[in-house]
């Protein structure tokens, strides 16, 4: 991945993606037979996850469309048992443990990201205005 810049045409961190909002978090899950690309909205207050529920619910389509992958949003709770809304883009049937779904993982991952940061490039002002 470190061959790839940002949309923006600046070097980055991929596994530290820098949303500059403290409560956005970008990670890569791996389950026992799916891998997720995850966009994690964890603010405290349920009034603020609801204004970035309604603005994500508007960007859906378009979302899905620059991403080239269905989204699955969801209300849940994380592993330190905080709400958060999840944005989740899925591959099923790859096992992270079977060297032949490395390459396709990698691929999924490696696409996924890139097509996130171009959403993320277009968008971040709006997250930005919104997070205030």
């Amino acid at each position: 991945m470190n061959k790839h810049r940002s949309y923006n045409g600046k070097k980055i961190n991929w596994l530290h993606y820098p949303t500059e909002i403290n409560f956005f978090y970008l990670r890569l899950v791996t389950k026992e037979s799916s891998v997720s690309v995850c966009f994690d909205i964890q603010h405290q207050s349920l009034e603020v996850r609801e204004v970035f529920f309604d603005q994500i619910l508007e960007l859906k389509k378009i979302m899905e469309q620059i991403i080239n992958h269905p989204l699955l949003i969801e209300k849940d709770y994380n592993e330190q048992n905080i709400q958060m809304l999840r944005l989740e883009w899925k591959y099923d049937h790859v096992f992270y443990k079977n060297s032949h779904d490395t390459e396709i993982i990698y691929d999924f991952f490696e696409k996924t990201l890139i097509n996130f940061d171009k959403f993320y490039q277009e968008y971040k002002d709006l997250f930005i205005f919104l997070a205030k």
